[in-house]
């Protein structure tokens, strides 16, 4: 990704999503944050990972609070308070090369947005207007999960895009997006999907929204994607009961195929067994399907 990408990218995420920088030393990922944090007139407060003890992060003993109400509690470094207390670009760098406790804490900050423990139990939370950006040399992987789904779902909203809309035509800032939230493999494959959802058209589109402009996406798909819209109303029949107005949308995409394709998923809805079903879309289609079985038997009888 080279920087107009990553700066895009970072654009398009809500200010609460941490974003994690990597790359090989001295290529200008700092310098990315700096001018990330004048562009947007933010502060900037660059904390090292690799000049830090552990104490440095959680804080040290305070000795007069724990006096004064009996709990043991600890002074959070100036840092981390005034992130809390202002709207600033957090950096924490250096990840790489920072001592384990010292790196489980900057997790809690990314994570949790939370750091310490207070008289009362509550950890101070950092304030809601601020970018985190933390950066680490090695490279790695991303194993998505449900939450790294979540984020990027969360990530595509904050920028107006639905992927749903988007069908054939991905947009270009898809992919360098979802990589740093569900990996390269995942990212490539979800921009594949996108780029056919277009033609994907599901049992409940034909049944349940069932429009003009569906009709025409319908036309335009080969006989094979048009087989497999039969074969998923098939097995939606089987499962689910459908409406009077259900069946009178299938007859719309009934009355658009060829005549075998017709019969096919005549006899399809019919080889179901759903008897409700059948007699709902049997109203329908009944009179067409005769005249398509009677014209094939006039050509057979002439040979």
């Amino acid at each position: 990704m080279d920087a107009k990408t990553l700066v895009n990218c970072i654009d398009a995420l809500p200010t609460r999503q941490a974003i994690l920088i990597r790359g090989d030393h001295g290529v200008g990922k700092s310098q990315i944050v700096q001018a990330l944090a004048r562009r947007r007139k933010k502060n900037i407060i660059d904390v090292r990972a690799s000049t830090m003890s552990e104490g440095d992060v959680v804080g040290y003993p305070d000795l007069e609070r724990t006096k004064e109400t009996g709990v043991a509690s600890f002074a959070l470094p100036s840092w981390y308070v005034r992130a809390c207390n202002e709207g600033v670009v957090l950096f924490l760098d250096e990840l790489n090369r920072g001592l384990p406790g010292v790196l489980n804490s900057f997790f809690q900050i990314v994570l949790d947005r939370e750091l310490g423990s207070g008289p009362d139990g509550k950890p101070m939370r950092l304030h809601p207007a601020h970018l985190r950006p933390t950066k680490a040399v090695e490279p790695g992987k991303v194993a998505p999960n449900q939450r790294s789904w979540e984020m990027l779902d969360r990530a595509l909203k904050n920028v107006g895009i639905d992927l749903t809309e988007h069908g054939g035509a991905p947009p270009s800032i898809l992919y360098p997006l979802s990589t740093g939230f569900i990996g390269v493999e995942a990212s490539a494959a979800l921009v594949d999907f996108v780029t056919s959802y277009q033609s994907m058209v599901t049992a409940d589109d034909v049944l349940n929204r069932w429009n003009p402009t569906l009709e025409k996406k319908v036309r335009a798909l080969s006989t094979e994607k048009q087989l497999a819209i039969i074969e998923k109303v098939k097995d939606h029949c089987k499962a689910e009961e459908w409406t009077v107005d259900q069946a009178k949308r299938l007859y719309g995409f009934f009355s658009i195929l060829t005549g075998d394709l017709k019969l096919a998923l005549f006899n399809g809805v019919l080889g179901t067994g759903r008897t409700k079903n059948v007699s709902k879309f049997h109203h329908f289609a009944q009179s067409e399907t005769m005249a398509i079985i009677n014209a094939a038997q006039a050509v057979n009888a002439k040979k």
